[in-house]
């Protein structure tokens, strides 16, 4: 087997680390020896903090998939996927405090019973990351009763270290950010060129800790050295989770920001602000604007104060974006781009 050890940490967890970014594209380079029905890759998730968290590693949907054509050398079928798959591990209890789990990734998992035939592990996926048993289960209610099944010997998602086998579901949509507190990072387990006829380049990996849309858990991931000697280091932030009494915590720096600029905050029932800050990304807020000034929604966000948003921040940037837009004379203040 070829097996490639990818290493992730979270501040308030910290989890497996993941292969480097994509190479370069040279179709002079022989191929590598995966791709084969071994082809693997192993995530070992670490948690740091003082209570269990819970991961839950997810397929993405591409149609046609082009990490398939490759694989099997062949862009004649699409191998695609119209849903989502997810892979949760440890959901009963968690990854326990000051332990870590290793997961083995194949490539792919070949489907029964299902409109795809294929799932691929390597192509667009994500982790997402829980701090709470109750914000997994109402993340895992959307698609509880959308088991998969796979045909037998068909390479499956492992977990050595975990109390039970995994159980993989499938879903149509995303978690919605809106009613369940998640952190979550990005990974494409190979590098693949997709002019022309799909070949794979390395096996490689890309990967980034996305804070682009809620800033949530402290996480941080880096590549296995073994495997990506070059790879640049890890990303994200391995701080403290907190909240904790001298004020040099993850969650500490996240309230005093928003206290600072009346930075909205999600407001479902799962958050909560104080103890457990929960931020959303600057366009999520700018959305959530216009659907509640033009389409006269309830906004899913509160400030520290307990307001409606838009708080100072958000006013400031509103206002600077029509100053800037507008043909009067204060555009001179405007930054030039």
């Amino acid at each position: 087997m070829k097996s490639i050890k990818n290493i992730i940490y979270v501040g308030f967890a910290v989890f497996a680390c993941f292969a480097l970014s994509p190479g370069t594209a040279n179709a002079q380079i022989p191929p590598p020896v995966c791709p084969g029905p071994d082809c693997s890759k192993v995530v070992t998730i670490y948690n740091n903090t003082a209570g269990p968290i819970f991961a839950v590693i997810q397929a993405g949907q591409q149609n046609p998939d082009p990490w398939l054509q490759a694989y099997f050398n062949n862009n004649q079928q699409s191998y695609g996927q119209t849903h989502l798959s997810r892979a949760y591990v440890n959901p009963e209890n968690g990854i326990a405090p000051h332990t870590h789990v290793s997961v083995t990734v194949p490539w792919y998992s070949q489907l029964q019973g299902d409109e795809d035939t294929y799932v691929d592990w390597y192509n667009g996926c994500r982790i997402y990351f829980f701090d709470t048993k109750a914000a997994l289960d109402a993340a895992h209610e959307i698609d509880k009763d959308s088991r998969l099944s796979f045909t037998d010997g068909s390479p499956r998602v492992s977990c050595a270290d975990c109390e039970k086998p995994l159980t993989i579901y499938s879903d149509i949509a995303g978690y919605d950010d809106t009613k369940v507190p998640f952190q979550l990072v990005e990974y494409t387990f190979a590098s693949v060129d997709t002019k022309g006829k799909p070949f794979i380049i390395n096996l490689n990996v890309g990967y980034n800790c996305s804070y682009l849309d809620q800033i949530y858990l402290p996480i941080a991931l880096e590549p296995s050295d073994e495997e990506n000697p070059t790879a640049f280091g890890y990303l994200g932030t391995i701080q403290n989770l907190g909240p904790q009494p001298d004020k040099n915590s993850f969650r500490d720096a996240l309230n005093e920001f928003a206290n600072a600029f009346g930075w909205p905050q999600y407001k479902s029932a799962l958050d909560n602000q104080e103890r457990r800050p929960h931020l959303p990304g600057t366009y999520k807020v700018l959305v959530d604007r216009v659907d509640v000034d033009e389409k006269h929604e309830v906004s899913h966000f509160t400030t520290p104060e307990g307001t409606t948003p838009p708080g100072r921040a958000i006013r400031d940037l509103i206002e600077q974006w029509q100053t800037c837009t507008s043909n009067n004379n204060n555009a001179v203040n405007c930054p030039k781009f």
